[in-house]
């Protein structure tokens, strides 16, 4: 940890994705100069989105089935009380906004 971070609070990038294959290697790229910390919830892909998600190093927790948005939120606010995070940042995968 460098000095820069003593004090402040963890911060996580949560990111909920479904079928975004076409993305994730280039949102997920983009971020990593931002924050450090990265949890993707796979809401039952069935293209190659988790295939692409091994190749990066970041949480996943991956529902087996579509559960929907609603649950991939409530999955990841879970995640980041039980993980002790200060802070939280949701983002879509669908690069409809710039991770800067």
């Amino acid at each position: 940890m460098t000095a820069a971070f003593i004090g402040l609070p963890r911060v996580l990038l949560a990111i909920p994705v479904y079928n975004e294959a076409r993305s994730i290697d280039r949102v997920l790229g983009a971020v990593r100069g931002y924050v450090r910390d990265v949890l993707v919830i796979d809401d039952g892909s069935t293209d190659e989105t988790p295939a692409r998600l091994a190749a990066h190093p970041v949480e996943v927790i991956r529902h087996c089935t579509n559960r929907g948005y609603g649950r991939s939120m409530q999955d990841i606010f879970h995640a980041a009380d039980a993980d002790g995070y200060g802070w939280g940042i949701t983002m879509d995968c669908d690069e409809q906004h710039s991770p800067s």
